[in-house]
């Protein structure tokens, strides 16, 4: 019985390729996880959250908060870390607080937890949705 060299260099290939896949794998050092470093500006833009001002007295003009002018904030920024959704019951960490629906600080009250937002009330009577990025 007589095997044709043609079918043998086709059965070769696949073989060759192979052994050259596992000697690159035991020859070449293994690949460090690759970690970017964050640009400074996303920490800021990941902050920038969709504002709403609705005031409850409409006898007293309110200012609107500049979102992309940091140092004109009067009061801490508002950073809401995690919303957590149980039913009709939840709660928010907001600047590092736990905080349920009703609860409030300093210079504002919480109003509602939705599933990517909250709604808070400032002291002043003016209302602000912080929408929650999610990762």
């Amino acid at each position: 019985m007589k095997i044709d060299r043609r079918i043998l260099y086709l059965l070769s290939i696949p073989i060759v390729s192979i052994l050259l896949c596992f000697l690159a794998y035991i020859v070449l050092p293994d690949q460090k996880t690759f970690i970017p470093e964050r640009p400074v500006f996303l920490a800021y833009v990941d902050q920038l959250s969709t504002y709403s001002q609705r005031t409850m007295q409409k006898d007293t003009p309110q200012s609107i908060r500049d979102v992309f002018h940091h140092e004109s904030v009067d009061q801490t920024p508002i950073t809401v870390s995690m919303i957590v959704k149980n039913g009709p019951r939840g709660y928010s960490i907001i600047n590092g607080k736990r905080m349920e629906t009703g609860d409030s600080t300093d210079f504002f009250t919480l109003l509602s937890i939705d599933n990517d937002s909250v709604k808070i009330v400032y002291n002043n009577g003016a209302e602000e949705t912080v929408h929650v990025k999610t990762y």
